[in-house]
């Protein structure tokens, strides 16, 4: 019995699979450290005039509406933003690098037509679920504000 038990710890192990579970938020955090410093970017996006400075590859995995941008003009590397504004714009750069955003009633709109506009999936529907709830909500409290 001793020598079965022996043989298992001896045997060699041939592959294993380790998964640093928070490796992801590490390599973004850092990225996103990257970005502020202004370390690699080599993209801007012009909003009305005010540079906000990325890395290319970041933007073209989160939206693909700036990826085919990107693809498109392969010489240029700033994007002029036409009708949007930097706020908006600077959440939404906020959740490429971090994975979340904020959203509140003064934001949700402009949240939802720029994230429709970037095709952010993600975030559009989220700033949708905020609005159809704040209705619901808005409908249930009118409701029985005035029923009695």
């Amino acid at each position: 019995m001793v020598s079965g038990n022996v043989n298992k710890v001896n045997e060699q192990i041939v592959e294993k699979k380790i998964k640093h579970e928070s490796y992801g938020n590490k390599f973004l955090n850092s990225l996103n450290e990257m970005r502020i410093a202004g370390m690699y970017c080599d993209v801007s996006l012009d909003v009305r005039g005010e540079l906000l400075y990325v890395h290319g590859i970041v933007i073209s995995i989160c939206s693909p509406y700036l990826a085919a941008i990107l693809e498109n003009d392969t010489e240029e590397k700033t994007i002029k933003l036409e009708n949007v504004d930097v706020l908006t714009v600077k959440k939404l750069i906020e959740y490429m690098y971090s994975g979340t955003i904020v959203i509140t009633g003064d934001n949700v709109r402009a949240l939802l037509r720029v994230s429709n506009l970037f095709q952010i999936q993600y975030v559009k529907e989220r700033c949708e679920e905020f609005l159809e709830r704040n209705v619901i909500f808005t409908n249930s409290f009118q409701g029985g504000r005035f029923s009695g």
